[in-house]
């Protein structure tokens, strides 16, 4: 039978796939590649991926080239001043484009509610995400991804740039100072890749600490600077040059006031009284990141620089509050920061454990850039054994870092309980002021306390610290001079004489406690009395007073004789502040111990039954 032709004009009803093909209407199609079907009675090829060539932004300098299918990205947030990573902006809306520019690897961002691009709030011609490492002009493939307030970028490329360095001289695996070649291609800030061993820039040298003058005599092999204060083998790598005659060298060998390298190049090629001297190509880095190992690297190693994945974000948080609404510290602003959640190790932090059963840390500990798990212990626990401590820190949204150990020894406990208190040191504390998060990172809204014995690799969560939160058992601002406070110190406490010093007699006696010292505002404490026919008594203190508190006691005496009364003052966790032993000679009344019965009275009979 001939062939019928069925016309079909319009396919304006849109893509269908998901009902059966024998029910889709005339008008809708079930599949399309490469076409649009937009006007009615036409099917026409969609527009194909090509490169384009970004124009020069208002206020921007971005040009580039667009990557297809990727270096454009559409999000919306709930607060302005995003195209210039402003700082105090309303909660007021705004819509944003995210447009990546290989020219200066870096990411610009349209506004909406300003119809602009960034202004060049920080600095001219700089987008709000820095892909630190990215070298300018190279191809990417920029992946956005934008959820819970942040938007989150990649290269897309995951790959690494050669920085045509290489290391110089000895790097050993417990190195900070890396020599270089050709240290202008780094920046502090940058990851670095030396064969499988990741690290972090933290400074390229410069200023007084690297140059100076030689003050020992002429025609001398090693630089000596009498007031030089270098960190021992840490300029080993880097290069030293005497800016009189010329010459430099590779440093093989260094302590705190010299230098040695063998100088060529020069007039003379040594050391003279008096020669100038610049050490430079040598980088500050944080070693073994990413759970990479800390090895030894071979001279003329290649050093390659890394992408990081970035997050960019509103935060606004207010830090170490002394009392509601009183921060140490707060955020308010736009943020960029790499994705990863970098481990307290990774951000250069110390954890130290400190003993403080007798005194707070002193000034020694009382460095920047550290946190000091304090502890002591108290008697009637149930914990035995000797463990670790690790910490992590905890970001936005309740995340995790990884864990890092808390200093490398162990704490022994018989059958105790661990108590600890947190001390987060800051460069700038000593100034009355906290000027940027003591933890290098904004995102960081708390730390977790992890314990493991010795015995096992299982960490178990013991404390969470909240940063955020404070009061009267929060956060409050301490120092070297406090090192006594909240310790028990040069105090007493007395028990007078009972009314009636007669045996197994009801009746009464003055407990006296004198604290020593003043332990903290709103501090009490406990005063518990042993030695009477029914033991311990208990009393309340004032921990907060050094005046004598005197607490009347009921008691029942003990039997006849020369006998010992056992004074303690406990703290609020029952930590033994101070204890005393006294003794006192009981008359003996003729009355035998009382028979207690089983509802815990005394009997009938006053002072005693015969």
């Amino acid at each position: 039978m001939p062939k019928k032709v069925y016309k079909i004009n319009n396919f304006h009803g849109g893509l269908n796939n998901s009902s059966d093909p024998r029910d889709v209407d005339d008008k809708e199609i079930t599949a399309a590649t490469n076409v649009m079907v937009d006007e009615v009675g036409r099917v026409r090829l969609s527009g194909s991926n090509v490169a384009h060539e970004a124009p020069v932004l208002n206020n921007t300098g971005a040009t580039g080239t667009q990557t297809p299918g990727s270096g454009l990205f559409y999000f919306s947030h709930d607060r302005k001043g995003g195209e210039d990573a402003g700082d105090a902006e309303d909660e007021t809306n705004d819509d944003y484009l995210a447009l990546y520019d290989d020219a200066d690897a870096q990411v610009w961002v349209y506004s909406l509610a300003t119809d602009d691009w960034d202004d060049d709030k920080d600095s001219a011609n700089n987008g709000v995400i820095n892909f630190i490492g990215k070298t300018t002009g190279a191809a990417a493939r920029p992946c956005f991804f934008s959820v819970d307030g942040a938007l989150r970028v990649s290269t897309g490329e995951f790959a690494k740039y050669d920085s045509s360095s290489n290391v110089i001289g000895a790097f050993t695996s417990s190195n900070t100072g890396l020599g270089v070649t050709l240290s202008s291609n780094f920046a502090a800030g940058n990851y670095i890749q030396i064969e499988d061993e990741i690290l972090y820039v933290i400074s390229i040298p410069s200023g007084s600490d690297y140059t100076g003058q030689h003050t020992g005599g002429d025609n001398e092999d090693v630089l000596a600077d009498s007031g030089a204060g270098f960190t021992a083998d840490f300029l080993i790598g880097g290069i030293v040059t005497n800016t009189v005659d010329s010459s430099s060298g590779t440093i093989t060998d260094n302590d705190g006031t010299t230098v040695t390298a063998t100088l060529s190049g020069g007039t003379d090629d040594d050391w003279d009284t008096n020669d100038g001297y610049v050490i430079s190509n040598l980088l500050e880095v944080r070693r073994g990141l990413f759970g990479t190992k800390s090895v030894a690297h071979s001279n003329a190693t290649d050093i390659y620089i890394l992408n990081m994945n970035q997050w960019y974000g509103y935060v606004n948080n207010n830090f170490f509050q002394t009392s509601v609404g009183v921060s140490e510290y707060t955020t308010n602003k736009w943020y960029n920061e790499i994705q990863h959640l970098r481990s307290l190790d990774e951000l250069g932090i110390t954890l130290a454990l400190d003993d403080s059963s007798s005194a707070s840390p002193d000034a020694t500990a009382l460095v920047g850039d550290k946190i000091i798990v304090a502890h002591w212990l108290s008697k009637d626990g149930f914990w035995s054994g000797s463990y670790f401590l690790g910490m992590t820190p905890v970001y936005l949204g309740g995340q995790e870092g990884p864990i890092s150990d808390v200093g490398t020894d162990t704490v022994q406990l018989n059958e105790e309980i661990l108590n600890v208190q947190l001390f987060i040191c800051h460069p700038t504390i000593a100034s009355g002021t906290v000027s940027t998060h003591p933890l290098k990172d904004d995102r960081i809204i708390g730390l977790n306390l992890y314990t493991r014995s010795y015995t096992s690799d299982e960490w178990f969560l013991l404390k969470r610290f909240d940063l955020l939160e404070g009061g009267k058992h929060g956060w409050t601002e301490y120092d070297d001079t406090e090192t006594a406070t909240g310790f028990w110190t040069d105090g007493s406490a007395a028990l007078a004489d009972p009314a009636s010093m007669a045996s197994y007699e009801r009746t009464t006696a003055d407990l006296t406690v004198t604290p020593g010292t003043v332990m903290g505002v709103g501090r009490k404490g406990i005063a518990r009395v042993s030695g009477f026919e029914v033991s311990p008594l208990y009393a309340t203190v004032n921990l907060n007073s050094t005046s004598g508190q005197v607490t009347e006691l009921n008691v029942v005496n003990p039997g006849p004789g020369n006998k010992k009364f056992v004074l303690e003052v406990l703290d609020e966790n029952y930590d033994v502040l101070y204890t005393t032993q006294i003794e006192k000679t009981i008359t003996d009344s003729g009355f035998s111990a009382p028979d207690y019965p089983e509802d815990g009275g005394y009997g009938s009979t006053g002072g005693g039954s015969s």
